[in-house]
């Protein structure tokens, strides 16, 4: 082999490893994409209530709020599904406080389990079974027709709905969750920890006059109004149920939509709870 052949030779196995170390996934940031994965959705799917949930934007730092509805649609509902369905939709940080906190201008929202409907009965006691556990008093409808393309005038919602009632939310479970207000990004993803809510029972669908008074051992905790959920009530429910087309949920009929605490949110401390209410019917029950 002539020398000059030696040369082109060697020079040739130089820009292959080049081109080798430009194109190789190994050196490439995990950060630099987000991709969902089978890994991925395990990572959340497959933990069981003791276990903490990974933080979606310590692994992605440039995900977008549209990517993570995305990958809760691809962890969640598979998992509701595979367990006694979906039971509606829920919304978080709906009031004007809690929005500035996260920086948002519209309710998060998030997927509701089946198995956690809890239809209200006096002397009801609630044991609790997650770490994490939160009581949160909320707004929800029920639903007598499906809602299966979006809808945009509230006479034309109000004709899908059972009744109003007053909702005890119980999200619970841990996660990654960095000090103060979480990224809007993160609870979006751990579908803002929905398990369980208590569901009052019905009344006309009047939101106007709701107010709650909620309270513990016969101390009150907080007091809220429906005005205090976003837009309303009625517009906040009806932003959920297009959400919940967004995510591929067509609402069916017995489905609930809750629109987010009013009020503070507490922890669920054994004791007796009563959710004192003008607009809807009340709710009392213990804590265990």
């Amino acid at each position: 082999m002539t020398r000059i052949a030696v040369l082109l030779l060697v020079l040739l196995q130089i820009s292959c490893k080049q081109g080798a170390e430009r194109t190789d996934p190994a050196v490439v940031d995990a950060s630099a994409a987000f991709v969902i994965d089978a890994a991925l959705i395990d990572s959340f799917a497959g933990k069981s209530l003791d276990e903490s949930l990974p933080r979606l934007t310590s692994l992605f730092p440039d995900i977008t709020m549209e990517q993570a509805y995305d990958f809760q649609e691809q962890w969640v509902k598979p998992k509701l599904l595979r367990g006694a369905g979906i039971g509606g939709i829920k919304g978080g940080v709906v009031t004007k406080s809690s929005m500035a906190s996260f920086g948002v201008s519209e309710p998060i929202c998030g997927i509701l389990p089946q198995e956690g409907a809890l239809s209200y009965r006096p002397g009801m006691v609630y044991e609790i079974d997650c770490p994490g556990t939160k009581l949160e008093t909320e707004i929800g409808f029920v639903l007598e027709k499906p809602i299966l393309e979006p809808i945009h005038d509230i006479d034309q919602f109000k004709e899908h709905l059972a009744g109003i009632c007053a909702i005890i939310e119980i999200p619970c479970g841990t996660w990654d969750a960095p000090p103060g207000a979480p990224n809007p990004i993160d609870f979006a993803a751990i579908n803002l920890l929905a398990h369980d809510y208590i569901i009052g029972p019905l009344s006309s669908v009047d939101t106007d006059a709701i107010t709650f008074t909620f309270m513990k051992d016969g101390e009150i905790l907080h007091t809220a109004k429906g005005s205090d959920c976003w837009k309303g009530p009625l517009q906040t429910a009806m932003h959920l149920a297009n959400f919940g087309l967004e995510q591929g949920i067509s609402l069916q009929e017995g489905n609930t939509i809750i629109c987010g605490a009013l009020g503070a949110v507490h922890d669920a401390n054994p004791g007796q709870y009563e959710l004192k209410a003008e607009g809807v019917m009340g709710v009392a029950f213990e804590v265990k």
